[in-house]
């Protein structure tokens, strides 16, 4: 498996890629809204500088990707990260996620935060595995930088909204 930064050509492999990693949790999902992703958002992401877009692929085939954001005032969000339901459980989403912590860490964050929906406790358990924790107020009292992000998160009404839920972790760094 190699992970490089996602050229634009790869665009409309990535959205198939997207639609294909909901494919193993069909019946889990059926009856809710997930989020669609469209060309613009992922050429988006690529232009912005404050964000990092990763293709990982095995053999030619795009099997995953991975895109990075700072969010806030202190935090390198993980804004997607998906891999193809054939590529599941292959380390993939690991190193995709282990590439983002990198490089949230070159640009000087120490908090990373991610989400996930409410029928996608598959999600939930795979950045917990990762040494991420679900948000509850009272983790703030022990965490100044938390503490920010979530002020900032509510003042844009986008902390723990609707079906979605705040995970975190922090790192030292340098």
């Amino acid at each position: 498996m190699h992970i490089r930064k996602t050229e634009t050509k790869d665009i409309p492999a990535l959205l198939q890629m997207i639609r294909d990693s909901y494919i193993p949790y069909g019946e889990q999902i059926r009856d809710t809204d997930i989020p669609s992703y469209f060309y613009d958002d992922i050429a988006s992401l690529m232009d912005d500088p404050k964000s990092d877009v990763w293709t990982a692929e095995e053999s030619g085939e795009i099997t995953g990707m991975a895109a990075g954001t700072e969010l806030g005032p202190c935090a390198y969000h993980l804004k997607m990260l998906f891999v193809s339901g054939h590529s599941q459980h292959k380390g993939i989403g690991s190193a995709l996620l282990e590439r983002f912590e990198s490089r949230g860490a070159e640009r000087h964050f120490s908090l990373f935060t991610a989400n996930y929906l409410d029928p996608a406790k598959w999600s939930r358990d795979f950045y917990r595995r990762h040494g991420y924790r679900e948000y509850v107020p009272a983790d703030e009292e022990n965490s100044p930088v938390l503490k920010a992000q979530a002020d900032f998160l509510r003042g844009i009404g986008r902390l723990n909204n609707g079906h979605k839920h705040l995970l975190w972790k922090t790192i030292r760094t340098q």
